[in-house]
């Protein structure tokens, strides 16, 4: 008997098996940020086979009940790189608040959007409470990875001194909504790199509940996603899992709540 053999005969009973054995897999595979799937090997090899995010999907079947759909988009950018809601704004004019803060970034998002008389576009950040805070912004145009953390956007590669420091205006969301008029949303959209999570926390689902919320996962801590997760079921929210960013869908489809006066 080799010595491998040996080992695995002696080191097996310790060793968990069945669903045990699968339940632990599955909790490295998260550490590493991978996950288990069983998609057939030609969507895995040739990704544009595949129909991409479900997010215009649960839109159109939102629609069916809400024709004035309305959106709040946190993170817009320039309404085009990594930009699913993009195509559905276009198709079926939706009414709706796109938030940037990065000054320059936001012209662009302006020159796309800036005619459109069915959006809102406020140059600003949406955080827990109104003011003002330095946003960290990488020494380079075309960049996603601008934040409120230094320290996230010199993963990237940047040193501290590199970044350019911005006070931008920070509005909560019920600040914003007021700004533009809107007084219910059905759909939050949340794309914050790695304070999406904060940005929940400040949501007051007695004031409003959208009838879905989509936000980045990979950037926020496994903790923070699980209690995001937990307390978004208990207002009666399920979901669907993207390589980047988490679907809430509202199993209970209330119509929209309006903010308080």
């Amino acid at each position: 008997m080799s010595f491998l053999k040996r080992v695995k005969r002696h080191v097996r009973p310790f060793l968990p098996s069945g669903k045990g054995l699968q339940r632990l897999q599955d909790r490295l595979l998260r550490k590493a940020r991978l996950r288990r799937t069983r998609d057939p090997l030609p969507l895995i090899m040739d990704s544009g086979l595949a129909y991409g995010s479900v997010l215009p999907l649960a839109i159109s079947d939102v629609l069916l009940d809400k024709p004035d759909f309305t959106f709040l988009q946190i993170g817009a950018y320039d309404g085009v790189a990594h930009d699913d809601l993009g195509d559905v704004i276009s198709r079926r004019r939706l009414r709706g608040v796109l938030v940037e803060p990065q000054p320059e970034v936001f012209k662009r998002l302006e020159s796309l959007y800036g005619d459109s008389d069915h959006l809102t576009l406020v140059n600003a950040a949406i955080d827990r409470q109104p003011g003002t805070r330095e946003f960290y912004i990488p020494p380079r145009d075309c960049t996603q990875t601008a934040s409120f953390n230094a320290e996230h956007v010199m993963k990237y590669g940047f040193a501290r001194h590199e970044l350019i420091v911005h006070n931008v205006e920070c509005l909560t969301i019920e600040g914003v909504l007021e700004r533009a008029g809107v007084d219910s949303i059905d759909l939050l959209q949340i794309d914050a790199e790695g304070y999406d999570h904060e940005i929940l926390k400040g949501v007051d689902f007695s004031r409003f509940r959208p009838a879905l919320i989509r936000f980045e996962h990979r950037h926020v801590p496994p903790a923070e996603i699980d209690a995001c997760l937990a307390r978004l079921a208990g207002y009666g929210y399920r979901f669907f899992c993207e390589a980047n960013d988490v679907i809430a869908i509202q199993t209970e489809r209330p119509a929209a709540a309006k903010l308080a006066a």
